[in-house]
């Protein structure tokens, strides 16, 4: 028999379910609590006839689906997912106490409250939020066929300026930098790594004799688009890796062996360059590797071979260099 159980303030479920005992924080106010119980109650029972529950909570299923997104997708992945949905939890016009209440014109309605954002990030939010409503059909949580979520278009974001360092500023950012930190920004701008890439960067991916490293699949991580290539390791970044210490497997572990947090690495990164008064971020290394390499004839072909870039197209955003590169071959025209 299910009853609520009070323990230091807050009230908690407790009742058997196939031989196991169920005790969950429900919440703090009774009225509540009561009402959640029974939602948890009918989840349980729904289960266990081997089909879904459309009346599951909006919590309860943020809950399984953000469990999935930790074990399924890449760090960098599952942070996004937690925070849109977040985001879409605290949306309260109306409320969303269901999964069911989320229609295209809620979504709608979510998009057109967060104004204060840029369009890019209001995309990926929206973007994560489907998938997770798609998952749900999969599941048995949501009804097939009911709502069209895709009907809710993408916004239309400005294409910005692309912004990498200069040769000069990328030397200053490297001389402002020692141990893995110096060794995270040559993986950046030296082979265009992404962070979660520089992550699980191990020594095993690196090959000195031919001069190669290799970005491959892992053990409970993989890179994006599940792609696999092979970069050239570049004289500059060689040298530093041939002199560097190794403490684990890892290339980027300190000398207790451990890794700096993928959050930690885009803060500190983020402290550096603020430090020397320059734009971008832990990101802008990626920019920068290809944005050389570009100035320097390599073609848009191997840049995107060398990038991961499914398409070249993605690639194009290197043929349009800095505003001074743009000068100095305007300067070759011959005056009429």
């Amino acid at each position: 028999m299910a009853r609520l159980l009070f323990r230091r303030g807050a009230y908690y479920s407790d009742f058997r379910s196939n031989g196991k005992r169920i005790q969950r924080f429900l919440h703090t106010n009774k009225q509540i609590a009561h009402i959640k119980l029974g939602e948890l109650l009918k989840q349980f029972r729904s289960e266990k006839r081997g089909h879904g529950n459309y009346d599951i909570s909006f919590p309860a299923f943020k809950k399984k689906y953000l469990e999935y997104s930790r074990g399924q997708k890449r760090p960098e992945t599952f942070i996004r997912d937690q925070a849109a949905i977040n985001a879409l939890e605290k949306f309260d016009d109306p409320p969303i106490n269901y999964v069911k209440q989320i229609t295209p014109e809620i979504l709608e309605r979510w998009r057109g409250s967060r104004k204060n954002l840029s369009p890019a990030t209001i995309n990926r939010d929206m973007a994560a939020v489907k998938a997770m409503l798609k998952k749900g059909i999969d599941w048995g949580y949501v009804e097939a066929g009911k709502w069209d979520w895709d009907s809710v278009k993408r916004l239309k974001a400005p294409k910005g300026r692309l912004v990498f360092y200069s040769k000069a500023d990328f030397k200053r950012i490297l001389d402002n930098c020692t141990g893995i930190w110096k060794t995270i920004a040559l993986l950046g701008g030296r082979a265009g790594l992404r962070r979660g890439e520089i992550y699980m960067l191990e020594w095993s991916d690196i090959e000195f004799d031919r001069n190669r490293i290799h970005i491959e699949q892992k053990e409970g991580w993989v890179p994006k688009d599940y792609e696999r290539r092979t970069i050239p390791l570049f004289p500059e970044l060689k040298t530093w890796l041939l002199t560097a210490r190794r403490h684990s497997r890892w290339v980027i572990a300190d000398s207790s062996g451990e890794r700096p947090a993928l959050a930690v690495m885009s803060t500190y990164f983020g402290k550096i360059v603020r430090r020397l008064n320059l734009p971008g971020g832990l990101h802008t290394l990626r920019h920068t590797f290809a944005s050389h390499l570009a100035q320097d004839g390599v073609s848009l072909y191997t840049l995107a071979k060398w990038l991961g870039h499914e398409n070249v197209e993605t690639t194009q955003i290197y043929a349009k260099l800095s505003p001074d590169s743009m000068d100095s071959e305007a300067l070759k025209v011959s005056p009429l």
